[in-house]
């Protein structure tokens, strides 16, 4: 694979930390949710930042996807991404689970649906299971 662009950010103090992109752009403070023994601090954690990161390049993929078919999809079109961890049943370690909610008005379901949608080749070090869902406004189809 040609690599066409290489993202870099750094966190210090794990969950309960602060990350920071190389650019500066991007500079949150961590927190622990209370589901996972956290306080409720007010700032972010990894699993909301992975969901934001993951619907972002999922309707990127889907634009690119569906511009090879000649398919239109809206402008308001919208990704939803729940990401949920919890301890994997193997008891070695914590594990991921991905949903995806796919918003895409004026494009049919039958439409939609009508192949897989574009996959992650994430590490598999982190166990994912992508689940997309997808639902439509309205029953029209949306071709250029």
């Amino acid at each position: 694979m040609a690599i066409l662009y290489t993202a870099q950010a750094s966190a210090t103090g794990g969950r309960a930390g602060r990350a920071v992109s190389d650019n500066g752009v991007l500079d949150v403070t961590l927190t622990v949710p209370k589901e996972l023994g956290g306080d409720g601090a007010t700032g972010t954690n990894p699993e909301q930042m992975f969901a934001a990161g993951y619907s972002a390049c999922f309707l990127g993929a889907l634009k690119f996807v569906a511009g090879k078919e000649k398919v239109k999809i809206p402008d308001d079109a919208k990704i939803t991404t729940r990401v949920g961890i919890g301890p994997r049943e193997d008891g070695t370690g914590f594990g991921i689970e991905v949903a995806i909610t796919a918003d895409l008005p004026g494009i049919e379901r039958a439409l939609a649906s009508w192949s897989p949608p574009p996959t992650s080749s994430a590490p598999t070090a982190t166990p994912c299971a992508p689940r997309p869902r997808f639902r439509s406004r309205l029953p029209e189809v949306g071709r250029q």
